[in-house]
């Protein structure tokens, strides 16, 4: 439990849904909650999950499991458009793959900016 550690205690893997985040953060469990499109499912758990912890004084971190850029071109614009999603993400795993259909998204010392051209930003390849 949180009071008696002396050290800060994420929640990653253990939060599937938002009915989990509010118990470890009505319990004051954790110090962070690091959540994800994939984990819980859609955009707007994650934002829920994102409002909890803002509300509540909890970091709140998103990440994306390693696939296609077009997962972290939607975790992108959902870090950057809720404001109680840290600005320390892990994303841009789409680096270490190969044969993506997909490209428009770039890494720059660590930041990958906001797409601005339409959708999520990114392109299918050959189209």
């Amino acid at each position: 439990m949180k009071k008696h550690s002396p050290i800060k205690i994420e929640a990653d893997q253990s939060v599937r849904t938002v009915a989990e985040a509010q118990l470890l953060i009505k319990n004051r469990m954790v110090d962070s909650i690091n959540t994800g499109i994939p984990k819980v499912g859609s955009i707007g758990d994650v934002r829920k999950i994102a409002e909890l912890c803002e509300l509540n004084g909890i970091r709140c971190a998103l990440s994306n499991t390693a696939g296609s850029m077009v997962g972290d071109a939607a975790a992108v614009h959902l870090a950057a458009s809720t404001p109680g999603i840290s600005s320390l993400c892990e994303l841009g795993e789409f680096e270490v793959i190969t044969g993506d259909p997909f490209f428009g998204l770039s890494i720059d010392k660590g930041s990958i900016s906001v797409p601005e051209s339409e959708g999520l930003g990114v392109s299918l390849r050959g189209f």
